[in-house]
């Protein structure tokens, strides 16, 4: 009889795996070169694993279970261009750490002077083609480009390719943009005597902030001690030290990043990501990106934890199952996020498009007459207007496409548990949830197929 009488292939839906399995054991012996030849008729030529087929031929045909008998190779695509900030010394031997020391080294490392290289754009990776189990080429897509532009008080060289600053300050990265701002600088706490803080720059207290206390700046803010029932808003990213113990009183808001050692009836929201080295109690965080705790003990319990692009802790909850609610993907936060990116992306875009008709209108009107004083007045403030706007646009426009992203792709949030998941822990990908019921170690949720799967680390 035939070969194909006997066996069958199996192939995945993207091509790169080929399975073998058996309809009925064989009544004679087939050969190495059979197997291949059969394998061949039926189109796979690339990756056949001769192993697989001593396999076979040993047990003479008898498979219990599909058998790998050709693997693709996947394809590779390109990295996308990235900012990559400088990044300092403080003379430390390598290797050392130190928990909040380290944070307060790390917290020390961004002044700057002028004319001093802060930031380099890495070129997007081509990408490594794959092969598909057929012998056909799957094309890698080049790396996403993006043209660096220049933050406050930076410019960018000739090449295009370094930010250099043009002013003394503290460096504060964003994703594609970095920034030099000028620094307002406490020496000790913030008291009646500081009063509330709203500055236009990066805001350093070499102290805590007691509760009741403002504290508003355009760049970053940066806290030596600890956070009480404060408010601090922050343009950039918020910096704690020695932790957040809010006693559900005040809030954290940063248009960037938000680290902290620990938070304790905290309220956080960050519209990137938010890093805690130890522990999580009792609080209500959102991130339009990533919300990591898991360099310490790394323990979340109770309150509510909001993702947009995943969750990276150590534990969640505790042995006394304290309900704890984690929220992965995309939520009414997310697209809220979303809808407010929207509209101030197409209103920039809009203003853009405007000024720009006018300008050329005046680019004309001068090409063939003399402006007047009343023009060239109007022309001047057309020109500043929209180095103002395209700045505005094309901050919205990359908010939009990140809280898009975050939107069209849920299934790309993943929660991950390093050491314990306890029962009465709750998980929320958009409208579905899963309720822990059991005790796991190391395991990952994720969202397959309208059905949130735990996974094995």
């Amino acid at each position: 009889m035939p070969i194909e009488d006997y066996f069958e292939v199996l192939i995945d839906d993207k091509e790169l795996t080929a399975k073998l399995i058996a309809h009925k054991i064989p009544e004679e012996d087939f050969t190495e070169e059979e197997i291949i030849d059969y394998l061949k008729e039926e189109g796979i030529i690339f990756g056949i694993n001769k192993k697989s087929i001593a396999i076979l031929l040993a047990d003479n045909g008898r498979i219990s279970a599909p058998l790998v008998i050709a693997s693709g190779k996947a394809v590779e695509h390109g990295t996308p261009a990235k900012l990559s900030p400088a990044v300092f010394t403080t003379g430390k031997e390598e290797g050392q750490s130190g928990g909040r020391i380290e944070l307060r080294d790390v917290l020390n490392l961004e002044n700057v002077t002028s004319g001093m290289v802060v930031g380099r754009k890495i070129s997007p990776g081509r990408g490594i083609n794959g092969m598909n189990v057929f012998g056909e080429v799957i094309q890698a897509k080049p790396g996403k480009d993006f043209t660096l532009r220049p933050g406050k008080n930076t410019r960018i060289d000739k090449d295009g390719e370094k930010i250099i600053a043009t002013c003394n300050g503290l460096m504060s990265a964003d994703e594609k943009m970095i920034h030099v701002q000028p620094v307002y600088e406490v020496p000790g706490d913030v008291t009646m005597k500081t009063g509330n803080i709203d500055f236009t720059g990066t805001v350093k207290i070499r102290g805590s902030v007691p509760s009741g206390f403002k504290i508003k700046a355009g760049g970053d803010i940066t806290v030596f001690g600890s956070v009480e029932g404060a408010e601090l808003e922050s343009g950039g990213s918020v910096y704690v030290c020695e932790g957040i113990v809010s006693q559900g009183k005040g809030y954290i808001k940063a248009n960037r990043d938000v680290h902290t050692s620990f938070a304790n009836q905290a309220t956080i929201y960050a519209g990137n990501h938010v890093f805690v080295s130890q522990s999580i109690l009792h609080s209500k965080i959102e991130a339009l990106g990533k919300v990591v705790c898991k360099e310490q003990r790394g323990n979340v319990v109770g309150g509510s934890i909001s993702s947009g692009q995943g969750i990276d802790v150590n534990e969640a909850g505790n042995q006394m199952n304290t309900p704890t609610l984690f929220y992965l993907g995309v939520n009414e936060n997310v697209m809220i996020k979303e809808k407010e990116a929207r509209t101030l992306y197409e209103q920039s875009k809009e203003s853009m498009l405007k000024l720009s008709k006018l300008y050329r209108v005046l680019e004309q009107k001068k090409m063939t007459s003399t402006l007047g004083t009343k023009d060239r007045l109007m022309m001047l403030k057309v020109q500043n207007n929209l180095l103002t706007v395209n700045e505005a646009y094309q901050k919205a426009k990359d908010d939009y496409e990140k809280a898009k992203s975050i939107m069209e792709h849920p299934e790309e949030a993943v929660f991950l548990i390093n050491r314990h998941l306890h029962p009465n822990v709750s998980a929320y990908f958009g409208k579905y949830r899963r309720k822990i019921v059991a005790r796991h170690e190391r395991v990952t949720l994720t969202l397959n197929n309208s059905e949130i799967t735990l996974t094995s680390l």
